[in-house]
């Protein structure tokens, strides 16, 4: 039998069509397919680009053995349109699930990471010791940062 290689992967989960709703199904659909290794706290954020409801987000950390390309354009995306998602051409448009790959084992795919409060925060809170390649700061150090200057709100659970 062939050993398939195993990914760690950081995921940004997101909702803001009601997210108290949502988040905890999609994270029991993924929980059914992959390994929860760690999960931040849920974090509310202002909407950015639109004057929607606010948002809910979590990152999680999971085991694959899926390449990125099945994970993003087969798994996650199914989940989200098992979830209610909607693609529209506003980018910004309200959505029941968004799942984002922020980093594939050791590589940071989520250019903004460093710059967004609701992507740093809670991605911070399971992998404080990511490192910018560009700037040598920590993860957690930006997040701190972007604390102060972003209205962002811990809830401890749904």
């Amino acid at each position: 039998m062939e050993n398939l290689k195993q990914h760690t992967v950081i995921l940004l989960i997101g909702s803001n069509i009601d997210p108290y709703y949502h988040l905890p199904r999609i994270l029991a659909d993924i929980s059914q397919q992959f390994t929860i290794t760690a999960q931040s706290v849920i974090y509310e954020t202002l909407p950015v680009g639109e004057t929607g409801s606010n948002f809910l987000n979590i990152a999680i950390s999971i085991i694959t053995t899926l390449d990125i390309h099945s994970l993003k354009n087969n798994a996650l995306q199914n989940i989200e349109i098992r979830h209610g998602r909607k693609r529209s051409a506003d980018k910004y448009a309200p959505r029941t699930a968004d799942i984002d790959i922020i980093a594939f084992d050791d590589k940071v795919l989520e250019s903004n990471l460093w710059q967004i409060a609701f992507i740093a925060v809670p991605v911070s809170d399971i992998a404080p010791e990511l490192l910018n390649a560009n700037t040598g700061e920590l993860l957690k150090e930006r997040a701190e940062q972007l604390k102060e200057t972003s209205w962002i709100v811990a809830h401890p659970a749904l």
